[in-house]
Formats: C-alpha cells, sequence, structure tokens
C-alpha cells in the first residue's frame, strides 16, 4: 500500500501529504528533483526509506535526493508478526591486534543484524570470541549471545543475526560466559566484524 503522494517533501506548516486507503491503489509520483520517493508508517511512524522492487534489483530512495543501490526486502517478523526491513551489509568493525585485556568494545549501539567474524589467532592457545546484543560496552557480568572457540584462521558466517540493542565485543581466555581473563597482545589479529546498521 503507498501511504502517500509526494510532489515536494518540504511540506508548509499544518500540511499533510495526501494519503492513499487501505486497499486503493496510486500513481507514484516523483518529486521535483526527479526522485521517487515512498514512505511506510509501521505503528504510526513513519520510516526514513522503503524499497522499490524492478525486475533486476531492489533500489532504496531516501529523503536525501539520491536514489541508493541495495538491498533491503521485507520480511515477516516470526516473533511480532510486523513487517521488518533486512539491512544492508554496510559496516565493519576492525581490531588489528588484540592488547593485553579482554578488549571489550562497544561496536555499535542501536538495532544492527550480524554477517561475519573473521579473523587470525596468532597463538596455539585457544581464545575466545563473545559477541553481545548490548548498547554499551560488556563487562564481566553480561552474557554473550555468541560465543566462538577461535584458532588459526578464521570466517564464521553469523547467520544474519539480528541485534536489538546493539553489537559488544569481549575476547577471553576461557569459556566460561563471567570469565575475565586477558588474552595476550596480539594473540588476536585482524578481526573483523560485519554487520548491518
Amino acid at each position: 500500500m503507498i501511504g502517500g503522494l509526494y510532489n515536494d517533501m518540504r511540506l508548509g506548516a499544518g500540511k499533510v501529504p495526501p494519503l492513499v486507503a487501505i486497499g486503493d491503489t496510486a500513481t507514484i509520483q516523483s518529486d521535483k528533483y526527479g526522485v521517487l520517493r515512498v514512505s511506510l508508517a509501521q505503528d504510526g511512524r513513519e520510516m526514513v526509506c522503503a524499497t522499490m522492487t524492478t525486475m533486476v534489483n531492489q533500489q532504496v530512495f531516501s529523503n536525501t535526493g539520491l536514489a541508493l543501490l541495495g538491498s533491503m526486502p521485507a520480511n515477516i517478523d516470526g516473533r511480532t508478526n510486523k513487517i521488518t526491513f533486512d539491512r544492508c551489509v554496510n559496516s565493519n568493525w576492525r581490531l588489528m591486534q588484540s592488547a593485553a585485556t579482554t578488549n571489550a568494545t562497544l561496536v555499535f549501539a542501536g538495532a544492527s543484524r550480524l554477517a561475519r567474524l573473521q579473523g587470525q589467532c596468532a597463538t596455539d592457545v585457544v581464545s575466545y570470541v563473545k559477541i553481545y546484543d548490548l548498547a554499551t560496552a560488556p563487562t564481566q557480568s553480561s552474557v554473550p549471545v555468541m560465543v566462538f572457540e577461535v584458532t588459526g584462521a578464521f570466517s564464521l558466517d553469523l547467520c544474519s543475526l539480528v541485534m536489538l540493542n546493539g553489537i559488544g565485543v569481549r575476547i577471553t581466555r576461557n569459556i566460561a560466559d563471567n570469565d575475565n581473563t586477558a588474552v595476550n597482545a596480539g594473540d588476536v589479529r585482524a578481526l573483523n566484524l560485519t554487520y548491518a546498521r
């Protein structure tokens, strides 16, 4: 359903865009810049951008005046039965080499989607990379969502897991959730966490 027709995004005070009633259809109009804009409302909140599907791929049209290529298919969230938009994989956090700590880091604060974890364990001693659904840096008392035992070179698919609050990372020597044993400097190198935000 098209939620509104926009000829000009800059509406005057007190004015609202025309709405299309449920079940009705309408022609999508471009604005004065020649850009197509589609806005969906969910739970009464208007989303910044939405998808438009073509025969070739999907395009994201935003309110910046530019058409951005991307992949954001609409899916139904099985937990809430509401529409959710997949985020494009567009961000990467990296740690060149571990310090002699647990390397507790807040990677990103906010809803996000995990894509891939890869790196190199430069020692024969096992390390544990722990990922948390948090909006703050994880601590010893935080409970990880994922725990990975890493040795040698590793590249792990994170199954597009949705993180509701944010992404936190710790690297410890032991597997226990509350382990606070630091790894040695340089034990883990070229650690890359790719995600969508």
